[in-house]
C-alpha cells in the first residue's frame, strides 16, 4: 500500500485536510475535506470551538486511510491564539478568539508598564492588540483564575498535536508570533534559535512556568494516543511539528530558485516580506510596524501583516444570514461591474478588527 501524509491547514474561516503522495522526485497533493473554523459569541466573549474543530481533524484521518498508509500527520493554523492546559491535562477553556474585544484598548495599559521600545527590542515583533503577549495580559486582568490554574500554555496548533499525541511542545515558528519569544536570545536547546522572554512577562505580572519546551520543525511530537487509535480503527500514527504557523508553511512551498524573492500569501490576513538569516530590529522597522517571525531551519520571516479577505468574510456572513448569500465567485463579478474609486475606506481602521456589523460599519 501507498505511503501518504496529511496535512491539516486550519485558517480563520475555514479548515482543510490534505493528503500528500511522494514519488521521490515529485509530491501530489490532493485535498480530501474541507470545513468551517467554528467560534462562538458566548455572553461578551468570542470563543474557538476547538472540540468541533477536532472532530473534524479526526475526520480528515478516517477519510485519509482510503487513499493509503499514513505515514504521519501535521497541523498547521493562525497564530497568537492558544489554550490553557490545567491539572490532570484538562482543558479549561474554549481559547478565546483573536478578536475577543477584551483586547480594546489593552496595549495602552502594558506601555504603561513596560515602554513599547523595551517590547520591540526583546521580540521584534509589530504591534498589535491581537497579539499573546496582551491577550494573556487582558485575561489576567479578567480572569485571573484561568492564569493560575494552568499548567501548560499551548498555540492552537500545539493544542491539537496534544489532542492527538498527548505530548505537549510549542513549534518554534508559531511561538514568535506570540510577541513573548526572543530569537536573538538562547536557552531553548530543541529549539533551532531563542527563547521565551521570561523577564517581559514576570513584569506584567504573568506567570512563566506554563511556558513549554520549544521544538524545532520537523521533530516528531508522538503517535496518535491509543484511544484515538481504537476510536479511529488505525494503527498508531506520527505525529510532526510541521511549520505550525500557516504562513511559515506557506513560506517553505515557495518555489523560489534566487535568492532575493519576496512572498505574498493571502488568505483572512495577506503577509508580504521575505525570508531573511537574522532579525531586523531598529527604528525604523517599529515605526513602520513590521514584524520579525520564525520560519524552517531558523530563518526569519520579515514581513508586513496587510488587511486581507477579513472585512470580505464578515460582509459575506453578515448577507447569508439575510438570505442575500453569494458565492464568492458572484461577489468577485459585481465587483467586476461596480463603479471603479466610488469611494475609499481605511481597511486598517480599528473600527475593522473585531466582529460584527461590518456591511454598516
Amino acid at each position: 500500500m501507498k505511503k501518504i501524509y496529511i496535512g491539516v491547514d486550519l485558517g480563520a474561516e475555514s479548515g482543510r485536510g490534505m493528503i500528500g503522495e511522494f514519488d521521490g522526485s515529485k509530491i501530489y497533493l490532493n485535498e480530501i475535506h474541507r470545513f468551517p473554523t467554528y467560534n462562538s459569541l458566548i455572553l461578551n466573549h468570542r470563543f474557538w470551538n476547538v472540540l468541533s474543530i477536532f472532530e473534524e481533524i479526526k475526520k480528515i484521518i478516517l477519510i485519509s486511510k482510503n487513499y493509503g498508509e499514513i505515514a504521519g500527520i501535521g497541523i498547521t493554523t493562525w497564530g497568537v491564539d492558544c489554550g490553557f492546559i490545567g491539572e490532570n491535562d484538562l482543558l479549561l477553556s474554549n481559547p478565546f478568539h483573536y478578536r475577543d474585544e477584551r483586547t480594546n484598548g489593552i496595549m495602552e495599559e502594558v506601555f504603561k508598564i513596560v515602554p513599547k521600545e523595551k517590547i520591540f527590542k526583546n521580540t521584534g515583533i509589530q504591534f498589535m492588540p491581537i497579539n499573546t503577549l496582551f491577550q494573556l495580559y487582558a485575561t489576567k486582568k479578567e480572569f485571573p483564575y484561568l492564569i493560575e490554574n494552568t499548567k501548560f500554555l499551548l498555540f492552537m496548533p500545539d493544542l491539537f498535536n496534544f489532542m492527538l499525541t498527548g505530548e505537549k511542545f510549542c513549534e518554534y515558528t508559531i511561538v514568535t508570533t506570540s510577541q513573548m519569544y526572543n530569537s536573538l536570545s538562547t536557552g531553548q536547546n530543541k529549539a533551532p534559535r531563542g527563547n521565551w522572554c521570561y523577564s517581559l512577562l514576570e513584569e506584567l505580572g504573568i506567570k512563566t512556568d506554563f511556558l513549554p519546551q520549544v521544538i524545532s520543525p520537523g521533530t516528531l511530537i508522538g503517535n496518535i494516543t491509543k484511544k484515538i487509535s481504537e476510536e479511529l480503527n488505525l494503527p498508531p500514527i506520527p505525529v510532526f511539528a510541521v511549520c505550525c504557523h500557516d504562513t511559515a508553511s506557506a513560506v517553505v512551498g515557495v518555489p523560489a530558485k534566487e535568492n532575493k524573492w519576496a512572498y505574498l500569501s493571502s488568505g483572512t490576513w495577506s503577509l508580504l516580506g521575505v525570508e531573511i538569516e537574522n532579525p531586523i530590529i531598529n527604528e525604523k522597522v517599529l515605526e513602520y510596524n513590521f514584524t520579525n517571525e520564525g520560519g524552517f531551519g531558523g530563518s526569519i520571516r520579515f514581513l508586513k501583516n496587510i488587511m486581507g479577505l477579513w472585512i470580505l468574510q464578515e460582509c459575506k456572513k453578515e448577507w447569508d444570514r439575510e438570505e442575500k448569500s453569494y458565492t464568492y465567485e458572484e461577489i468577485v463579478e459585481m465587483a467586476k461591474d461596480a463603479e471603479p474609486f466610488y469611494s475609499f475606506i481605511d481597511v486598517n481602521s480599528s473600527d475593522f478588527l473585531y466582529p460584527g456589523n461590518m456591511v454598516e460599519k
